[in-house]
């Protein structure tokens, strides 16, 4: 499943970091990665983002509950293809 970003919320004074709010999730666990919008990325084609994981983030997403997830790297390139 796929889900790009519904809302945004700048920076907060001294964190530094930017926040996005996603809503009617389905439950189940999902890996959150986080990329300029300008970078070409097949975010869509499972096999192609398995060389990303480990910029992701995984996150479980309860019925009825809210799920709050910090990712720490950020993927700024793309590896060219062999």
């Amino acid at each position: 499943m796929v889900l790009e970003k519904q809302g945004y919320q700048g920076p907060r004074s001294g964190d530094g970091g930017a926040h996005f709010t996603m809503q009617g999730v389905a439950p189940g666990d999902y890996m959150v990665y986080v990329w300029p919008q300008d970078l070409a990325i097949e975010y869509a084609n499972v096999e192609y983002m398995k060389q990303f994981d480990s910029y992701g983030q995984k996150v479980t997403v309860t019925e009825d509950g809210k799920a709050t997830v910090s990712v720490d790297k950020v993927l700024t390139a793309v590896p060219k293809p062999k």
